[in-house]
Parts: structure tokens; sequence; C-alpha cells
């Protein structure tokens, strides 16, 4: 029977042994879970006929434990680009050549969340100095969206997508022998697809600031009838998302007299609206919709015209600011970086106001308006 110090010695040799096993398991796990990584590699155009892109690509990308795959494409198409699959968890990655001196690499992260573009300088095209560079970037911006959280939203990389296609057209119009030539099926299916409607997106023709003017009407009460005016408005984006934005907007609206006519008494009130406050929108292709909420006040001046009772005197002119607030409902069109605009409005005062006649120390209403008034206003703005 062994005694206990030879016990000792045997349990640590058994441990020195098992150490090096325990190391190649848990390194053999991780390269297991970067094995998961994937990359589809579009080469656009000459850089899909290179052998040597293709070898250095694969070693590279392998490297950091990502298993690509690459095909040909012959033309760069930005819809495949942004595509919102939710279920595809690939980065993919499109390199494009430009001219012998210029490439272009766009990618798209897992799920189609987060999109890097990059463009390279080349000293003559697809030699072994370009071969590398173009690599060495693709290896990069494929790790940078694997494993990390950088990267561009849906929206800013349609902004630059967009500014792109604009300056290099010939590189993204498909020619037109060549979209003849294509089965019917598959023409069919790209005009029922919305995604290939090439109409601008709303974030993509509104800038961050806006200046307007509009025709705003009200109705407040049968004793005032209908407030006619005609507004100006600036508004600024505070935040924006790939769809859903935050502006902040001030409106300033100059109307019309409104007519009070009653017990021998003809004044005019004359209001204009001052409102500041917060639109939460969200877009869809060109259009735009948004709840608006604002706050501010009513600048309102009455002058009293004159009195049939001659026992009546007439009232100096009197100013004061009446606290108001609004909630608007508003629809946007975007048009070359025109905003083309209707809403439904309702003002909401603060407090009850009315007019009366003061006869024989005694008060006598004629007019109240209401303290909700709803309206209507159509407008255009320039985003810039």
């Amino acid at each position: 029977m062994p005694r206990p110090s030879a016990r000792r010695r045997a349990a640590l040799l058994l441990l020195l042994l098992a150490l090096p096993l325990t190391t190649r398991a848990q390194s053999a796990s991780a390269d297991g879970e970067r094995g998961a990584d994937r990359a589809e590699v579009v080469l656009i155009g000459q850089s899909g006929e290179s052998a040597e892109l293709r070898g250095v690509l694969s070693e590279l990308l392998q490297q950091e434990g990502v298993q690509a795959e690459l095909v040909a494409e012959p033309r760069f198409d930005r819809r495949a680009l942004l595509d919102a699959n939710a279920g595809d968890q690939r980065v993919w990655i499109f390199v494009a050549l430009e001219n012998e001196q210029r490439a272009r690499l766009y990618f798209r992260g897992p799920y189609g969340e987060r999109f890097l573009l990059r463009e390279l300088s080349l000293r003559a095209g697809l030699d072994e100095v370009g071969r590398e560079l173009i690599a060495r970037v693709v290896q990069s911006g494929a790790v940078a969206l694997l494993r990390s959280h950088e990267g561009l939203s849906r929206a800013e990389a349609e902004v630059e997508v967009a500014r792109v296609a604009a300056q290099n057209p010939e590189a993204q119009a498909e020619p037109a022998a060549e979209a003849e030539s294509q089965p019917t099926a598959a023409k069919i299916a790209v005009a029922d697809d919305d995604e290939g409607d090439e109409e601008p997106s709303f974030e993509q023709q509104e800038r961050g600031w806006l200046i307007g003017v509009r025709v705003v009407g009200a109705y407040t009460g049968r004793d005032l009838g209908a407030r006619l005016g005609a507004g100006i408005e600036a508004g600024v984006l505070a935040l924006h998302g790939p769809s859903a934005r935050l502006r902040v907007r001030l409106a300033l609206e100059p109307s019309l007299p409104q007519a009070i006519d009653g017990d021998g008494i003809e004044a005019h009130v004359l209001s204009w609206p001052l409102r500041l406050g917060l639109d939460l929108g969200w877009s869809r292709r060109a259009s735009a919709f948004w709840l608006a909420v604002s706050t501010g006040g009513d600048f309102v001046r009455v002058s009293t015209q004159r009195a049939s009772d001659p026992s009546l005197s007439l009232s100096k002119p009197d100013s004061y600011l009446r606290p108001a607030s609004r909630v608007e409902l508003r629809y946007e069109l975007a048009v070359d970086r025109v905003l083309l605009g209707a809403a439904l409005l309702l003002d909401i005062a603060w407090s009850r106001s009315h007019y009366d006649v003061i006869a024989d120390g005694e008060r006598a209403p004629v007019a109240e308006p209401w303290q909700l008034r709803p309206g209507l206003a159509l407008g255009a703005a320039l985003s810039f």
C-alpha cells in the first residue's frame, strides 16, 4: 500500500498531465465558437475575376475564424446591401472597383442592423499591394461588425449610399440590354417588390433644418367665427433613426381680425398664436407622419370700433397675452428638399375668456370664444 507522500506525488503528476489537455480543449472550444462567424463576400465586376484576390481574402478571414463564401456579380446592387433580413446573421461585404485608382467596400452587419462604407485609394488596381490593402480592410471590417457595436445605422447608410450613387450613376445603373435579357418572372418580382422602388426616402431628402410658410384656419366658436391667418415656422431635427425622428419647431401665425358685432357694439379681435414644441414623427419612403405637442401664447389685441348706443363710451385698445397649447396631427411629403404638409390641429386655451359691455355698472357678455378650437393648416417648407 503506497505511503501518503507517494499518493500526493501521483496526484500532482496526473494534474500536470491534464493541464495541456484542458488548455487544448478550451482552445478548440474558442475556435469552434469563432468558426460560427460567417461572411458572404460579393466581388463586383473586375474584382471577381482575380483569383489572387480571392485567395488572400479567404486566407485573412480564415485567420479570424470567419467562414467566408465568395461570389462574383457583374454589378453592385444597393438593394442587396440594404436588404432588411432580420434572420441573416452573416456579415455581407461588397467589393467594387470604380477604376484603377479607387475601390469601394460596402459592409452589412448581422441581421442588417449596422453598416460600414470604405473608400480605398489604389496604386495600380489589383496588383499585389492593392489586393493586400483590400483584403486587410475586408478583414478588419468583418471583425468589427461581427464582434463589436461599430457601424452606421440603416438611415445613415442609406444617405451615404445614395450620395455615392449620385456621384457615380454609371456604376449603379443596370444596362438596358442586360435588364431585357432577364426572365419575365424575375422582372415581375422586381416590379412587385417595394424595395425595388428607387424613390428617395424621406430621410434622404430631409435635412436638419426647415423653414416654411403655411395658411391656418381655426374655428373659435359661433360668437367670433373662424380665425384665418398665414404663418411662418422653423424647426430643427433633434434625434433621428431609421424611421422615427424628433424635431423642435417654432411657429408664429399672424391672423386677420375677427369681428364682434352685438348689443350695439362693433369691435375687432386680433389674435397671433405663437407655439414652441416637439414633433414626434415616423417616415416611410417620401412621406412622414407627425404627432406634435406645443405650447406658448396668443398675442391678442381688442379694439372697439363704434357703439350705436350714445350712453356707451368706447374703451381704449387693449393688448394681452393668453397662454395656450396645441396638439397637431401632421403629414409631410418630401419632394426635392421641399416638404409639403397638411395638418389637423386643436388649440387649447388655458383659461376661459369673454368680452363684455359694461352699462350702468353691470357687465353683459357679447362674445365668448371656445377654449378648444379645432383647425386646419396647409403649408410648404424648405429643408436644408
